[in-house]
């Protein structure tokens, strides 16, 4: 903890008030001032996180992209999952209708070995997912080729061995799926979204052993789902569905009551390309998010008794396209991140436990089209992955590392001319390899306000300094760390003002 005083002797022949003034929390910015008190104001900040922890400042969290390579044309879908059984998480990646690679990790995320799953290009497939439909104990692959084929399974049978199995016909139509055990019989299912025939539809694994595969029906004249996603997010032991349809603008869940299906509206939203289940506050019952492109929101509904609720709207990002809800930061309830190809942009959503977000930035990669979470690194926290449509890079995000530097310029505060001393102290925690520094300007007039002088661990006479007879003063804190995982803290900058002290 560090505690740094400024005395502040100042030339005035008024009776001198005495003046008791803190900040310990900081919430809003803009706030240019002349204020009389701080509460939670202040001008503006760069590369602080002030919304993460209230009453705490420190460097905001950036992330940094690690490529692995590229595939082909274009990344049209990834998925992460321990597909060699040697307990990190793989990369299995997509070429927009053509080939299907995965990426074996070495359990550090640093150097991949890159498999063949399906080697020849012209494949038609254009979504895929991980299951173990066999149940074997390892992760097979289904993939969807939206009008152009059947489903398709992929099983695996160690390194470049993937014989593949062809589902339904009237899977072909197929562009969403997401597996899941839909029956609760302990193997797994798959549920498809088909585009054309505007169904939604769930495919049992008759045999758990993922050859014979019989077709149900979830929802018909639905519209087109652009994706689906399934979850037991009611807890009564069976999984139910949510989608995002092109017509009608609609997202829905359809919740699974002992062999049928009840529609749930959730939002009826401009465009919304993709949904998910998603437990945001950590309370075991997945709530509902969704992309919505046109609105440039990623959105988030809370189930009330019967009926969801918008309870957040995250904005920031444009077009965004598809979102991954995974524990980023290991608190106990899921963020969400987001991809935009529009943008050109990683965005995710610091989840703080009590229904609000705080916003993060990521970075920027071109093209960004699809995203998948998985621990990649094998720090026990899942990390996002996402894939280029257009320059075909495949990567992950290292979200939780540190800004290097920021800074905070609080509001312009009032303390009067009548002062005969101003003194100003702060408390900091400050590990080794981090800096934190407090500077502090005072004048009589607030559109002079003088150069800023650095608070050193001693006195500092404003007298000789600054300015006489000051009645505005502001600080300006700086933050700083040589160690992306660490990060000074500040918790208050307090002020007094009164009598010239007795020497």
């Amino acid at each position: 903890m560090t505690r740094l005083l400024l005395l502040v002797p100042a030339a005035c022949t008024m009776p001198a008030l005495a003046l008791d003034l803190s900040q310990t929390s900081w919430d809003s910015t803009g706030v240019a001032g002349p204020v009389r008190e701080w509460a939670g104001g202040f001008q503006s900040s760069f590369g602080l996180d002030w919304q993460s922890r209230p009453g705490f400042l420190c460097l905001d969290r950036l992330g940094s992209f690690m490529a692995m390579g590229g595939i082909g044309s274009g990344a049209a879908d990834i998925a992460c999952g321990d597909i060699d059984g040697d307990g990190d998480a793989d990369i299995a990646a997509l070429e927009y209708r053509g080939r299907i690679v995965w990426y074996e990790n070495p359990g550090d995320g640093r150097s991949f070995v890159i498999h063949s799953v399906l080697p020849a290009p012209g494949s038609g497939h254009v979504r895929m997912a991980l299951l173990d439909a066999d149940g074997d104990g390892d992760l097979d692959i289904a993939a969807s080729s939206n009008g152009l084929a059947p489903l398709a399974l992929y099983e695996n049978q160690g390194m470049d061995l993937w014989p593949k199995t062809s589902l339904p016909q009237e899977t072909a139509d197929a562009l969403a799926i997401s597996p899941a055990d839909v029956d609760a019989d302990g193997d797994t299912d798959l549920v498809a979204g088909l585009c054309q025939a505007c169904e939604i539809v769930w495919l049992e694994n008759e045999n758990g052993h993922g050859g014979e595969w019989l077709l149900y029906r979830v929802a018909q004249g639905t519209g087109a789902p652009w994706s689906v996603d399934a979850a037991d997010y009611d807890r009564d032991g069976d999984a139910d569905v949510i989608a995002a349809f092109s017509a009608g603008s609609a997202v829905a869940v359809f919740e699974q009551e002992g062999g049928s299906w009840r529609r749930i509206p959730v939002a009826e939203r401009s465009g919304p390309l993709c949904a998910v289940f998603a437990d945001v506050d950590g309370d075991g019952s997945p709530d509902a998010a969704a992309a919505s492109s046109p609105d440039d929101e990623v959105l988030v509904f809370a189930r009330s008794g019967p009926e969801w609720n918008a309870v957040f709207a995250g904005r920031g990002l444009a077009a965004p396209e598809e979102i991954s809800a995974a524990d980023f930061d290991g608190d106990g309830d899921e963020e969400l991140a987001a991809v935009s190809g529009a943008a050109g942009e990683l965005a995710w959503w610091e989840s703080l436990g009590d229904g609000s977000f705080a916003p993060r930035t990521a970075g920027a990669v071109k093209g960004l089209s699809c995203i998948a979470a998985g621990d990649i690194d094998g720090d026990g926290l899942p990390e996002p992955v996402t894939g280029s449509i257009e320059t075909g890079s495949i990567g992950w995000w290292e979200v939780l590392d540190r800004a290097r530097s920021g800074s905070l310029t609080s509001s312009i505060l009032y303390i009067g001319p009548e002062s005969g001393y101003c003194a100003i102290e702060w408390d900091a925690s400050i590990p080794s390899g981090t800096s934190a520094r407090l500077f502090v300007r005072a004048a009589p007039s607030r559109l002079q306000m003088g150069d800023w002088i650095e608070v050193p661990g001693g006195r500092l006479n404003l007298d000789e300094d600054l300015a006489r007879g000051c009645a505005f003063l502001q600080y300006r804190l700086e933050l700083s760390s040589t160690d992306p995982s660490l990060t000074p803290v500040v918790e208050e900058v307090r002020v007094h003002t009164g009598p010239s002290p007795v020497r």
